[in-house]
């Protein structure tokens, strides 16, 4: 597969940057043969040059605000890490995250291998109709 994502996000604000191009490969590889393409923008990719390469194209998006140059682009499979609205500009199927901590790039490593649930404990038990 090819991984197109940011060689170091920013930090932004307050907000912690997320994680970089060469630790989402790392843990990615785990599991794939994984080929990187890090870019420090993304107004500087050439999706045509990209899909030619003739791999499995996966986008992964760590940056707080949406990132317009991304409008059009077409990946197979889009890992949106950080903002989940950053799906509105990405044209592919995607996985959503509302976090990038090494634990929930971790649950994504395992969901990606195929294991499926969702080992730990809930924080709270939301009520349910029955208990109103």
């Amino acid at each position: 597969m090819l991984l197109v994502a940011w060689r170091q996000p920013q930090r932004e604000t307050v907000s912690e940057a997320a994680a970089d191009a060469q630790t989402l490969a790392r843990e990615l590889g785990q599991v794939y043969d994984v080929e990187l393409h890090a870019v420090d923008d993304a107004a500087d990719l050439n999706w045509a040059a990209l899909r030619g390469r003739g791999l499995p194209l996966i986008l992964a998006t760590t940056f707080r605000h949406r990132q317009t140059a991304l409008a059009g682009a077409r990946p197979d499979l889009h890992l949106a890490l950080y903002n989940p609205y950053a799906v509105l500009d990405v044209d592919a199927p995607a996985v959503l995250s509302y976090g990038f901590r090494p634990e929930a790039r971790g649950r994504r490593a395992r969901l990606v291998r195929g294991e499926r649930g969702l080992p730990g404990e809930a924080a709270f038990l939301a009520p349910t109709v029955a208990d109103c």
